[in-house]
């Protein structure tokens, strides 16, 4: 019972620790977004992320599920990926998602639940940094 249970939280445990992350199929130019955006993040939240720009474990889907279940904070990914899916894009915090900045078809989110725990003040200053892209 016990070992079967640490068994399915270990990829849990073992990715705590990515706040920021990638989708793999990204090209450089989205890195680059994610990149800066990353940095404006830090600085309107005052806090160190740990980043992953080469991820190979968070395909898109991988990534926006990793972000729902609150495995990383932050994410990139194409924006054709909520159609890809069958899902809204002009409605993304109805599945857990707040989109924070958006750019030549790549969006960035952050898990609902975080954002809402983020102080008005910060939120303001993050918007107002990621949107200057």
């Amino acid at each position: 019972g016990v070992r079967k249970l640490l068994f399915l939280f270990l990829p849990l445990l073992l990715f705590a620790d990515i706040k920021f992350s990638c989708a793999a199929s990204l090209d450089e130019e989205a890195k680059i977004y994610a990149r800066t955006v990353a940095n404006s993040i830090e600085e309107a939240l005052q806090i160190t992320l740990i980043k992953n720009f080469e991820s190979k474990i968070y395909e898109d889907e991988a990534a926006l599920y990793a972000l729902k279940n609150g495995i990383i904070k932050f994410t990139v990914v194409n924006k054709a990926l909520f159609g890809k899916m069958g899902l809204e894009s002009t409605n993304m915090r109805r599945y857990g998602f707040e989109p924070i900045s958006q750019k030549d078809g790549f969006v960035v989110l952050v898990q609902s639940r975080f954002f809402d725990s983020i102080p008005s003040v910060k939120k303001i200053k993050l918007h107002k940094l990621t949107s200057e892209y």
